[in-house]
């Protein structure tokens, strides 16, 4: 939230409206008229298309050693429309690398990403898809904020 004002107005609203929703008859209000209870926010429609298309996100993983002499490692990844096109294409990849490149990916029972994917191509698959990663330095940090800080 980028005021304080936000939060007084908001989390009072979110306490009500959760609070509400146990009354059968406001739940169908608001299934009925999600753009009123919602400020237009929200609608049976779902997003546009020129919505979908402008939204954009940037994650920063970083990955720290086990010891203390380990390196990290700090990755940004962007990528346009999270909730519908990347989550799509991350599961789409991730199906192909596995039938296409299955003798590169160990066997057992449950596993997990990093120990499947490891020596795939499935980054340069969702590159191609607009889904970009850039390793940023071996030795950063992130603030507050969320910006990236050099140590």
């Amino acid at each position: 939230m980028p005021l304080l004002i936000h939060i007084i107005f908001i989390v009072p609203l979110v306490f009500i409206a959760y609070y509400a929703c146990r009354l059968r008859c406001f739940r169908n209000m608001m299934w009925k008229y999600p753009g009123f209870f919602s400020f237009g926010l929200m609608s049976h429609k779902g997003p546009s298309e020129r919505l979908k298309n402008e939204l954009k996100y940037t994650f920063t993983l970083i990955g720290k050693g086990s010891d203390k002499e380990a390196k990290s490692r700090t990755v940004k990844i962007t990528g346009s429309d999270p909730a519908y096109k990347t989550t799509a294409a991350a599961a789409l990849f991730s199906a192909v690398t596995i039938l296409l490149e299955r003798s590169k990916t160990p066997k057992g029972g449950v596993l997990m990403p990093e120990c499947v994917f490891h020596d795939t191509d499935i980054v340069e698959r969702l590159k191609s898809n607009g889904i970009h990663y850039e390793i940023v330095d071996s030795e950063t940090s992130v603030d507050s904020t969320g910006k990236i800080v050099n140590s």
